[in-house]
């Protein structure tokens, strides 16, 4: 028996995400080349961010040899640290953001709108099953 027909059985049965009849492969062009312009912007956003926390960062440092007490230290280290979990908020809502768009643009309505399916109980379930 070949190998072929042994497994012949076990062939899984994987749809494609796109319509390879009707020029589906366009759907994965646009979807690749969103994904690939969206990352070359959140590179380039996130390189921006991390020149800007280094400007910040020297500036704190400066700021803190220049304090005469441990009152004044620690008013430079709470503000630098509340600055900075700002920046890194601030900076993962904006590449979730760039993401979230990413995937507006290159998933096609007609599939962004098809029923998910699913294995637990009471939830939607491919056609034909």
């Amino acid at each position: 028996m070949t190998e072929r027909g042994f497994f012949a059985p076990f062939t899984p049965n994987v749809p494609l995400p796109w319509n390879t009849k009707a020029g589906g492969f366009d759907y994965a062009e646009k979807a690749y080349r969103a994904w690939f312009e969206t990352a070359g912007r959140i590179q380039c956003d996130a390189m921006e961010f991390v020149r800007h926390r280094l400007e910040k960062d020297v500036e704190a440092v400066a700021d803190l040899g220049k304090c005469k007490t441990a009152v004044e230290a620690f008013g430079v280290q709470f503000e630098y640290a509340r600055n900075a979990f700002a920046d890194f908020v601030g900076e993962g809502q904006k590449l979730a953001a760039m993401l979230g768009e990413s995937m507006s643009v290159s998933v096609p309505t007609e599939v962004a709108n098809e029923p998910k399916s699913t294995l637990r109980k009471g939830g939607a379930h491919p056609a034909g099953h």
